[in-house]
């Protein structure tokens, strides 16, 4: 089944804070994620030779991780991602500031009207929002140990029927490839690249699968 791009928010039966990006393409294969520690961003990018290809198309690119702080990781599929951070880094609420900013972008401008996506990891709550050309839903769950939500652009784009109980990683390495192809993603198809983030006594992890790329964020 194709899902498109896809995120998680929720928490590890440790109660360790999971955020994850999962960047999957039938038309665009040729990216990959890459994460600067220094900005606590990550960014979706050409392959080495494509850089044409996203020059013609800057939908191609885009942040698709930040870590808030200490506690709390947001994710989403485009550069919406950019006015929910600032948003909420000047005080909105989480689940006002996506909403606003879903509402105000719509879905993305291409041939596809491709649904935006965006989901917040934070100790207070989780927030989950799409916003396609007919519909803009905006969820927030109480994060609890063992729970994760997830969110597709396409097929799996309501967030309360997307939970996983038992929600059980050991580390940030086994967070990223249970989301890139284990459980119920296994199905999900034209999966690239998968990031996710864990944090656990205030020290967030940052893992890319299945380049296995680990990073340490101060």
């Amino acid at each position: 089944m194709y899902v498109g791009r896809l995120l998680l928010v929720g928490a590890s039966v440790d109660g360790g804070v999971v955020a994850a990006y999962r960047l999957a393409s039938r038309s665009f294969p040729h990216r990959r994620i890459h994460f600067d520690a220094e900005t606590r961003t990550a960014w979706v990018v050409p392959l080495p030779g494509y850089e044409e290809e996203a020059r013609r198309n800057p939908l191609l690119s885009y942040p698709c991780l930040y870590i808030l702080d200490n506690v709390s990781v947001l994710v989403a599929n485009g550069d919406h991602l950019n006015p929910i951070r600032e948003g909420m880094e000047n005080g909105l609420p989480p689940m006002g500031c996506v909403a606003q900013v879903l509402a105000e972008l719509g879905p993305e401008e291409d041939a596809y009207n491709t649904p935006r996506i965006v989901g917040l990891a934070d100790p207070q709550g989780l927030v989950l929002g799409i916003v396609s050309k007919s519909t803009l839903m905006v969820q927030c769950f109480p994060l609890k140990p063992g729970l994760a939500y997830y969110l597709s652009t396409y097929g799996k784009t309501e967030s309360s029927k997307n939970v996983l109980k038992n929600f059980d990683v050991e580390n940030v390495q086994e967070a990223a490839e249970f989301v890139h192809k284990k459980g119920v993603f296994k199905g999900f198809s034209h999966a690239i690249a998968t990031i996710a983030t864990l944090i656990k006594n205030g020290k967030p992890q940052v893992a890319i699968y299945p380049s296995d790329e680990i990073f340490q964020v101060n």
